[in-house]
């Protein structure tokens, strides 16, 4: 609960600028050009741990894992939270009622117990924009349904991944900018922000509605809800363009030291003061990269490709991690081979190896013993999960788990399914049936 609050008064829940919206229906923007030596990326995201959020186009994965870098708004981890609540309260022995009529006290503090779920004297000594900001993130901290299920944020979530995966991992702003960005209003300003919301009336399936415009990359639809409606003019050039600037010397600086995945919240993106246009008017390409399709099936499962044309779809988070094997039949390959596993948890644990090179079972032992499966041993069997020619499977002993070999052509990547206590096995036939080829190639 402690981190999900300080989530959300550090990352504040705005949609994105009005003026010259692109509408190009991708959340992610590639980066390149005047003397890049390789591409890097924009992605627009939301603070939200909402899982629908999460639900990547194909494009995204695969443009992550060849990026050397990865770049957030904040580096939550290296904040000192003590000093940051502290820029967030007011004056010792003030407190937000003493700037309320009784009617505005009463009302604001309903709508914090309706919108947060959390009793209304936590938050009365806090700075009213701040409140206004908690307000606006409320259903995460109240929401405990499978829509908020995730244990990430999907800035933190980029962020895991990115650590899992060897990567760099840098901030694009200093906690102070964001903060002085709201010590910078007067109070009448930051009353009047508070206000707005608690007299807003926003139903759930608003939020619903606003993340499904996201999840498709209508930004431009986005601008039409009232939460964008309460912002002054110059609440917004502070809290966006003025930031954006930054933002964007920032992504040119990493993208001339190495490829960079950036990620940031979509507000920021747009417009001729956006960081699109800043970088184009620096003399960079950036272009929208479109995905093949979206990697959400319709019962929620999630596509990923890592370097592979070989799609795999996987219940629940996906995450990667990076690792080198040497292949002991000399006869298959005699070079180490970089590669990245994908976990992903449910009622059966998945790890999918792409790219792999060798079909030998000397392989596959080391394969399994790269994954942590050593003490195993692997029988070819008849596949009894599918009638695929391009599957072949192994059943693993004594681990209750089996090991996929999926081909395509001359190329190959390794699935394994393993739970040593329950396999369902219903879930291992659709695993196995949505498995599909890349229908198009990326550009990246």
């Amino acid at each position: 609960m402690a981190r999900s609050l300080f989530f959300i008064l550090l990352f504040p829940f705005l949609t994105s600028s009005a003026e010259n919206l692109p509408t190009s229906g991708t959340l992610l923007w590639r980066v390149s050009g005047n003397g890049l030596l390789s591409p890097s990326y924009l992605y627009g995201t939301m603070h939200t741990r909402d899982k629908r959020a999460f639900h990547f186009s194909d494009s995204v994965l695969v443009c992550f894992t060849n990026c050397s870098r990865f770049a957030m708004e904040l580096k939550v981890d290296e904040i000192n939270s003590e000093e940051v609540l502290s820029n967030m309260m007011l004056d010792s022995g003030q407190s937000v009622e003493d700037f309320l009529s009784a009617a505005q006290f009463d009302s604001l503090k309903t709508k914090i117990e309706s919108s947060t779920g959390l009793p209304a004297n936590l938050f009365v000594r806090m700075k009213p924009v701040f409140i206004a900001t908690l307000l606006s993130g409320g259903d995460v901290l109240k929401d405990s349904t499978d829509k908020n299920s995730n244990l990430f944020f999907l800035d933190e979530y980029f962020e895991q991944m990115a650590k899992k995966s060897g990567m760099k991992v840098d901030a694009l702003e200093q906690v102070q900018t964001q903060l002085n960005v709201f010590n910078s209003l007067t109070m009448s300003q930051q009353i009047d922000f508070m206000m707005n919301y608690v007299r807003s009336d926003a139903q759930p399936e608003t939020l619903d509605t606003f993340i499904d415009h996201y999840i498709n990359g209508d930004i431009s639809v986005l601008l039409e809800g009232e939460e964008f409606e309460m912002l002054s003019k110059d609440f917004v050039s502070h809290i966006l363009y003025n930031r954006n600037k930054g933002m964007a010397d920032q992504v040119e600086r990493m993208a001339r030291e190495q490829s960079t995945f950036a990620a940031f919240g979509a507000a920021h993106l747009c417009g001729d003061s956006g960081v699109i246009s800043l970088l184009r008017k620096k003399g960079y390409t950036v272009d929208p990269v479109f995905p093949s399709y979206n990697n959400q099936t319709e019962e929620g499962w999630n596509y990923v490709y890592p370097e592979s044309t070989i799609g795999f779809a996987m219940p629940g988070l996906i995450f990667p991690e990076p690792d080198t094997i040497r292949l002991t039949n000399k006869t298959e390959v005699t070079n180490k081979i970089k590669y990245v596993r994908w976990f992903s948890q449910g009622i059966n644990r998945y790890c999918i190896v792409p790219g792999y090179l060798g079909t030998g079972k000397n392989s596959l032992s080391e394969i399994m013993k790269e994954a942590g499966f050593g003490n195993n041993s692997l029988s070819k069997i008849k596949n009894p999960f599918t009638t695929r020619r391009d599957v072949r499977a192994y059943k693993m002993k004594p681990t209750s788990g089996y090991l996929f070999v999926v081909e395509n052509g001359n190329e190959t990547a390794v699935a394994i399914v393993y739970n040593p206590d329950i396999l369902n096995h219903e879930e291992i036939k659709k695993f196995l049936s949505v498995i599909r080829l890349k229908v198009s190639s990326i550009a990246y």
